[in-house]
């Protein structure tokens, strides 16, 4: 195949009739070059941006991975306040329940003392009855006399 482009070169170079074609063809030659280079800049362009993209890439990758173990420490610190709070939530429910019994308690030794307090309240009425009547009937009877 080299050797009959070769040999076709050969002959259009040493033939003054066959050069005009071969101008036209050196020229589309050119253009075709030309074009050519265009789409190799383009490509070196796009190969430029595309190594830009991924050193972006690597960067954005480098952060996330960065972000997630930060997350993950955080979590971590998250549970551990967690269980902190349920601890004392536990401590909390049952000092709540401490406080309710000895409310509890309390309230049925004040309904306890106010029974107690009625009862003697009654008794000294009784009694200061008995001690009003015994004087009625002490100064009547000392009347009488």
């Amino acid at each position: 195949m080299m050797n009959s482009a070769l040999h076709n070169l050969i002959h259009y170079i040493s033939h003054p009739a066959s050069r005009i074609p071969l101008l036209c063809s050196f020229k589309a030659w050119i253009v075709e070059i030309k074009k050519l280079n265009r789409k190799f800049e383009r490509v070196e362009d796009d190969s430029r941006r595309v190594s830009q993209r991924q050193a972006d890439l690597q960067v954005a990758t480098s952060d996330l991975l960065q972000k997630q173990n930060e997350l993950r420490i955080l979590k971590r610190s998250v549970e551990a306040d967690s269980e902190h709070v349920k601890e004392q939530m536990a401590e909390m429910q049952h000092s709540i329940q401490e406080l309710q019994r000895q409310k509890n308690t309390f309230q049925s030794e004040v309904l306890q003392i106010r029974q107690d307090l009625s009862t003697w309240e009654q008794s000294l009425l009784q009694r200061e009855s008995a001690i009003s009547g015994a004087h009625f009937y002490g100064a009547e009877a000392q009347g009488r006399n």
